[in-house]
């Protein structure tokens, strides 16, 4: 996959790396390279090639192009692998992430006053 190839950070990445970005994702090396200097997309954190949850991952839109590869439509950002595997879990739902998110805050508060 994608997101798993450690040459992504590096600053002369394979011939094939950028073969890949280009074909499968529509990307230069340059635009990628500039999106991972900004971190993710979702969590704004920056990418670690050494911690399997915070290597970068291209996330799209899986209405518009399959699997593995994506187009300038709908190819969103790149975030990392956590933060696709939650966006994937929740079908890319986002009244499910808010409900989420409100679930754990009235959880946490509820801890905090009982403490």
């Amino acid at each position: 996959k994608l997101c798993r190839d450690k040459e992504a950070l590096l600053i002369r990445p394979s011939k094939t790396f950028e073969q890949k970005l280009r074909w499968n994702h529509k990307l230069t090396i340059k635009e990628y390279q500039e999106k991972v200097e900004k971190g993710c997309a979702v969590c704004s954190e920056a990418f670690d090639m050494d911690n399997r949850n915070l290597i970068p991952c291209i996330d799209h839109n899986h209405a518009c192009c399959k699997v593995g590869k994506s187009c300038t439509k709908c190819r969103r950002g790149l975030i990392h692998s956590k933060c696709n595997l939650i966006l994937g879990h929740a079908d890319d739902n986002p009244r499910l992430l808010r409900q989420a998110a409100q679930y754990l805050e009235v959880y946490e508060k509820a801890q905090v006053q009982t403490l």
